[in-house]
């Protein structure tokens, strides 16, 4: 019985140990599963929520730059910047009066500067003061306007090359006496390098040609040489003055080309004729009267 009791004794006293220890060492808590999977997938929400929101104010900067603008005020925009020259945004919103200076002065692309102007105007206008200074309109008065403009620019663009791209009078006469001057003053160069090689002056078309004396166009060249001697006198068919070059000075003589006529028809025979280039002779006394 003693042994027995013994025995008991220390399994109680082992278990009270054990129990101790137990009692002493910190409780480590256990997370629950759902706050464990909560933990985990922190870090990885981090990131798509800053991509979310750069995404959202991208978007909102996109549609107020698109689709924030009504379509009614879109149109009207594009109708003053493409059409605007002409008047195309009074005729829009049928303001017809104030489209005819537009249409008038179109030509002179002055409108379009005004146009444009408006449109930077237009577009940065508040919505509020646009649509009340510009109601919305039915579709069918739209698509009129624009066909109008439209027509109006074309007959503007045609007026433009008319008036722009055509010959302007002033500049053909000065482009023709021109021609008539470089004609002279080449002939003349021809003139000086055939003497300086042959101690002489070209007296025949032949050898005047091979000098290096050629028109081209409606000029001409009517060339008196002999003796020693030489006349060129160049004019053109357009033109009003006559280019007069002889070996007795070196700057060139402009005169009236109706007045030059008259003297080489009066005072010179024409000998011979070839490619715009004459060799005359002065007249004697009882000589016809030649051109």
């Amino acid at each position: 019985e003693v042994a027995e009791v013994a025995e008991v004794a220390e399994v109680a006293e082992v278990a009270e140990v054990a129990e101790e220890a137990a009692l002493s060492e910190p409780a480590t808590p256990v997370k629950p599963e759902s706050e464990k999977n909560t933990a985990e997938s922190d870090w990885s929400a981090e990131a798509p929520v800053e991509s979310d929101e750069s995404e959202a104010i991208t978007g909102k900067m996109f549609k107020k730059l698109t689709n924030g603008i009504s379509s009614n005020r879109l149109q009207f925009l594009l109708v003053t910047l493409l059409l605007g020259a002409v008047g195309g945004h009074k005729i829009y919103y049928q303001k017809y009066k104030q489209a005819v200076p537009y249409l008038l002065f179109a030509w002179t692309g002055i409108t379009a500067v005004v146009a444009f102007i408006e449109f930077i105007i237009y577009a940065a206008m508040d919505d509020q003061e646009f649509n009340r200074r510009f109601p919305q309109i039915n579709q069918k008065t739209v698509n009129l306007s624009i066909v109008v403009s439209v027509v109006a620019l074309l007959i503007s663009l045609t007026l433009f090359s008319l008036i722009y791209c055509t010959d302007n009078p002033a500049s053909s006469l000065e482009t023709a006496n021109s021609e008539a001057s470089t004609a002279a003053v080449s002939c003349r160069t021809a003139f000086d390098g055939f003497y300086q090689k042959q101690s002489s002056y070209p007296e025949s078309l032949d050898k005047i040609s091979s000098a290096g004396c050629t028109v081209s166009g409606k000029s001409n060249l009517y060339i008196l040489s002999q003796n020693m001697h030489f006349v060129i006198v160049g004019l053109h068919q357009e033109g009003d003055t006559a280019y007069l070059h002889s070996r007795q000075t070196s700057e060139i003589q402009e005169i009236d080309k109706a007045e030059a006529k008259i003297e080489l028809r009066d005072a010179f025979t024409i000998v011979e004729q070839k490619n715009g280039i004459a060799l005359i002779t002065q007249k004697k006394s009882g000589d016809d009267d030649e051109r």
